[in-house]
């Protein structure tokens, strides 16, 4: 934990109140400030400016009242803060608008796999420093994407020099600038996007944001603010159902499908409920179960055929059938009985995509009693009815991970992966999920319990 010592300006009323004495303590994710102040009768302040030894200046946003405790010697106030600008003091949430921002992204790192360091101390006995030419990654309309690499120099305590290389995604606005939640969600559409072909890390990324009007006063260069918040990192869940497809492989084909991941929008229901087993520590086998079935439902809905009937077929049958009831209790009751008749049954949805099915369900598996299977426990989690020819205990769970292999496939598809880069992908995806589901079967050990 890191604690910094200054003072901050509280809003109050048309002015700003001074509060010395204050103490900011930054903590892994959390963030907070301690000072002599009253803050009964507030609730939160959007922002709040300070300036802090060893911070400078600072922009504290969304700073939320933890508590106020009053005794002898007056008020002690704490607040919660949920993000950290440095190096500028804004005062006007309209304010926070950028040109770029700057991410060092040790997943990006991983992703890419390239060095700026040649050769090697040990055997070459000689290294060198070339950079690698920044990657492109493409203009999309507000904002462009690319990345470039660099290395830090620092020493030990018996002086030794370390190196380390990095990588730093950089969102640039194009026209104008952008707003801070607007770098910030582009940010986090990248970071899921890594997620969602497989790539993990979890070191932290850190964050600089620059504005080409805010300079320093002697020498007229940007200032560099640097920006704290929460971590935004997906866990490795342990299950690789699909191989992460190498840069190197999707390199010509990268800006396509960034274009399409950044600009189709309906992707993101199903991709946040499939990452939400890697973002949260803990997630039942049932919601897992439901996430992975909600996932692919939604993803047909939004991108496959999903009328039974042509629209004016089945308004002209419904308007006959209609004409045929006698009361308005009766036309109610029928119009919101077939809100959705007229769209395929969740069992019609998964037969539609049988032959995707091929490239992840082993050969001892059946498509169609695997379909009949999921449908059945799916209602019986949503209704609990009979739970006759459901998933339970280790096979609801990697009933999930085929799932959940099956909507990655479309989604790969829908943004743009080549069918060869799916085969690559998937070309051990069944052998692999079917390995780890009966290693664990058999390492599965547990007391029976008495029935009451």
């Amino acid at each position: 934990m890191q604690s910094y010592f200054g003072h901050i300006f509280l809003p109050k009323d048309d002015d700003f109140q001074e509060i010395e004495g204050v103490r900011l303590y930054i903590d892994v994710d959390q963030f907070w400030i301690e000072a002599s102040v009253n803050l009964l009768g507030v609730e939160k302040y959007n922002i709040i400016s300070g300036a802090f030894t060893g911070l400078g200046y600072v922009s504290l946003l969304e700073c939320n009242i933890k508590e106020t405790l009053s005794g002898d010697g007056g008020y002690e106030g704490k607040l919660s803060v949920n993000y950290i600008l440095c190096g500028i003091q804004i005062d006007n949430e309209d304010d926070l608008k950028f040109s770029s921002l700057s991410v060092t992204m040790p997943s990006l790192m991983k992703w890419i796999n390239k060095t700026v360091f040649k050769g090697y101390l040990i055997g070459d006995e000689k290294m060198s420093i070339e950079y690698p030419e920044t990657i492109d990654f493409g203009n999309f309309g507000n904002f462009t994407l690319e990345a470039f690499f660099g290395f830090n120099q620092n020493y030990d305590n018996e002086r030794t020099i370390i190196l380390k290389d990095f990588i730093t995604l950089k969102i640039r606005a194009n026209n104008s600038n952008l707003s801070l939640w607007e770098f910030l969600d582009i940010y986090r559409k990248f970071k899921k996007f890594l997620a969602f072909i497989n790539v993990f890390e979890k070191n932290n990324d850190s964050f600089v944001f620059f504005n080409n009007n805010f300079k320093h006063k002697f020498n007229d260069s940007p200032i560099r603010m640097k920006f704290y918040m929460s971590s935004f990192n997906f866990r490795d869940a342990g299950i690789n159902d699909v191989r992460t497809p190498t840069f190197d492989i999707v390199k010509e084909s990268v800006n396509s499908i960034l274009q399409n991941w950044y600009s189709k929008s309906d992707i993101y229901h199903s991709v946040n409920l499939i990452l939400e087993k890697y973002f949260q520590a803990r997630l039942s086998r049932e919601t897992y179960f439901l996430n992975s079935c909600f996932a692919i439902e939604i993803y047909h809905r939004r991108f496959q055929k999903n009328n039974k009937l042509p629209s004016a077929e089945f308004k002209k049958l419904k308007k006959a059938i209609i004409e045929k009831l006698e009361t308005p209790q009766e036309v109610a009751f029928f119009k919101d009985k077939l809100s959705y008749a007229n769209e395929p049954s969740f069992r019609e949805r998964l037969l539609s995509f049988k032959e995707y099915l091929l490239f992840i369900l082993p050969k001892n598996i059946d498509s169609d009693n695997f379909i009949k299977k999921v449908v059945l426990t799916r209602n019986y989690i949503v209704h609990r009815g009979s739970s006759e020819n459901t998933f339970s205990g280790l096979e609801l769970y990697y009933a999930s991970i085929y799932i959940e292999a099956l909507t990655k496939w479309c989604i790969y598809k829908e943004i743009g992966f080549t069918n060869h880069q799916l085969l690559s992908m998937f070309e051990h995806t069944k052998e692999h999920i079917s390995g780890m589901f009966g290693l664990n079967k058999r390492l599965q050990t547990g007391i029976k319990k008495l029935d009451n």
